[in-house]
């Protein structure tokens, strides 16, 4: 994984606060999005998978396209994240996957 600047760090905490999944059991954060453009930085900066497009599923949907990551750098993307964060539900989530981790 490359060194990530604090402005990435903060518009991948941006993403992951407005759009974002974690769940801690799984070791898992996603983002879906119908903009590819906006998930390629989070490839870019913490690698993980990009999939799409995926439907549309509906009359006047759009393509979706989903990022993962997994496991370690799950957890890796969220300890450089989480002081950037702004949601209390996803920040006790990150905290929940990382095991308790103080991240400040």
């Amino acid at each position: 994984m490359m060194t990530v600047d604090q402005r990435l760090l903060a518009y991948a905490a941006g993403i992951i606060d407005g759009e974002g999944y974690i769940h801690a059991k799984k070791l898992l954060v996603r983002v879906v999005n119908t903009e590819v453009e906006i998930l390629e930085p989070l490839v870019e900066a913490f690698d993980g998978t990009l999939r799409g497009p995926y439907g549309p599923y509906a009359k006047g949907r759009k393509l979706i396209y989903v990022w993962s990551v997994y496991g370690s750098t799950a957890k890796r993307v969220l300890e450089l994240v989480v002081p950037f964060m702004r949601s209390p539900a996803r920040i006790e989530r990150a905290r929940r996957l990382l095991g308790g981790v103080d991240c400040k």
